[in-house]
């Protein structure tokens, strides 16, 4: 599995080990505060991630579309505005 969410964190740590991955901050994890969304984006990125839960097909189009940063969070607007014009995106 690709999703580090489905692994225990013995196994991401012995990932971290043998890639030579740097420790993270100190106030990264826990008891850091989440990156706001812009109000204005919210309703863009919902609309796309509820567009690729219809199926693979929807999911496959939104990847190939967003090349290689597939979270609709760290797009801007405009690109998230011309894929819901271009697939008529609910």
């Amino acid at each position: 599995a690709r999703d580090p969410n489905k692994h225990d964190e013995a196994m991401l740590q012995e990932f971290c080990v043998n890639h030579h991955l740097p420790a993270p901050p100190m106030d990264w994890g826990a008891g850091a505060t989440p990156v706001a969304l812009d109000p204005t984006m919210a309703p863009l990125v919902s609309r796309i991630k509820a567009f690729q839960k219809g199926g693979a097909e929807q999911k496959e189009v939104w990847q190939a579309f967003a090349g290689s940063t597939k979270d609709p969070a760290r797009h801007d607007a405009a690109k998230l505005r011309e894929f819901i014009a271009m697939f008529n995106v609910p």
